[in-house]
């Protein structure tokens, strides 16, 4: 890990990621870290900066960030991060950032996440490890409510709505 001139190591459970990161002196990253160092100091959509870049995950050693961090959303990647499931109850899964080169543009955007089972492995599947205390703060998971209402328009209502619409 952390390597640009190896190969990113996939293929390794969370717990195996972890390890590998403690034998190194370090740990591995929160996703808010992982997307902070992605994002840059503008604040970035992407890597690459308002748009994905393909050759990004064609050559991800000449892609960094405007942290200058290599590689990031060429795999997807481990990150110490839980995430509580939608319904609230147990078991929390793993927060994963990034995705495999040939993914869509827009799952590459920084602020991409997904929840894995930790004992996942895939070829697509990496880390990179942090150094340092890690960032205390955490990601408040999104309270779920109705996508819509009904709402009983009357026809001068309707009217004055779409008196606003130029088309």
């Amino acid at each position: 890990p952390n390597d640009p001139g190896a190969s990113p190591l996939r293929g390794v459970t969370r717990v195996e990621a972890e390890r590998r990161c403690a034998e190194r002196g370090g740990r591995l990253c929160t996703e808010l870290e992982w997307e902070r160092a992605c994002k840059g100091p503008d604040n970035d959509d992407f890597v690459s900066g308002a748009s994905w870049e393909p050759s990004c995950g064609v050559g991800p050693l000449r892609c960094a960030s405007a942290f200058e961090v290599l590689g990031l959303t060429t795999l997807r990647e481990w990150t110490a991060s839980d995430v509580a499931p939608s319904d609230g109850g147990l078991p929390r899964g793993a927060a994963v950032r990034g995705a495999p080169a040939s993914a869509p543009a827009d799952q590459h955007r920084c602020a991409r996440r997904e929840s894995i089972d930790p004992a996942t492995t895939s070829g697509d599947l990496g880390f990179r490890c942090c150094q340092g205390a890690p960032n205390a703060a955490k990601v408040r998971e999104p309270a779920l409510g109705a996508i819509f209402a009904k709402q009983k328009l009357d026809a001068a209502r309707i009217e004055r709505l779409l008196a606003h619409d130029p088309r």
